[in-house]
């Protein structure tokens, strides 16, 4: 039998009791916060996974309207296999885009309207007397053409663009796939030079490596949506 002795004792557990009782309550309470934060940021991030989805596809459709009009449009279909060759490798579509405009300039007008600058662009006419690349020849007509395609190439790969697939061609600028972009990219602005009756040259590469280091210069530049913590980071 309890006696009066031992009451302190008694009333210690009986304290000791409800005290557990209460952190039990608070622990569950504290783990249920974190399930909804956890589960609130997983939702917040699925949801920016999505948009960034919705981000390729566009310019997926995008795309697909500028190779239809060089299927339907262009005889010779010269820049096709280029096009197929990058999206065999993975290249972003937008990447991809901002390549083909600079040969077709039906395709630039396409680009232009979707992204709100339409009819800014001037034309560029073919010489009357063919020459050899030399980019201290060339006019300039010509070289504010280039710039002004250059500034139409960072607003595409740096607009409205997927997170995902701007980090996929990161890592392709310095991976296996850098060869096949720089000589593609050396074929369009071949095609391009033709046009204007300037007759490409194994210069074109060292060109088009210098645009490369352009564009990843302006992506690093840019902040970008990070997808998997829905901050911003610095590339």
């Amino acid at each position: 039998m309890d006696t009066l002795d031992n009451f302190d004792s008694i009333d210690a557990s009986l304290d000791t009791g409800t005290n557990a009782a209460e952190w039990g309550k608070e622990a569950v309470r504290e783990q249920s916060e974190k399930q909804r934060e956890k589960a609130s940021k997983t939702l917040a991030g699925i949801k920016r996974s999505q948009k960034d989805e919705g981000k390729s596809k566009k310019h997926s459709t995008l795309l697909a309207k500028i190779i239809s009009y060089i299927v339907e449009h262009d005889d010779q279909n010269a820049a096709l296999p280029n096009v197929l060759e990058l999206l065999e490798h993975g290249v972003p579509a937008n990447v991809i885009i901002s390549f083909c405009i600079i040969i077709h300039p039906q395709a630039l007008e396409i680009v232009l309207g979707e992204f709100g600058y339409a009819n800014t662009f001037p034309k560029v006419t073919a010489r009357q007397e063919p020459i050899v690349f030399d980019a201290e020849a060339l006019t300039t007509d010509e070289k504010n053409y280039i710039n002004l395609w250059l500034e139409m190439v960072f607003v595409i790969i740096t607009q409205e663009v997927s997170s995902l697939m701007t980090r996929r061609f990161l890592n392709q600028l310095h991976g296996t796939d850098r060869d096949i972009i720089i000589r593609s990219l050396q074929q369009f602005l071949s095609l391009f030079f033709v046009s204007l009756r300037i007759e490409p040259t194994a210069a074109l590469q060292a060109y088009a490596k210098f645009i490369l280091e352009q564009m990843e210069r302006k992506i690093r530049q840019t902040d970008l949506e990070d997808i998997d913590t829905g901050g911003r980071v610095k590339w």
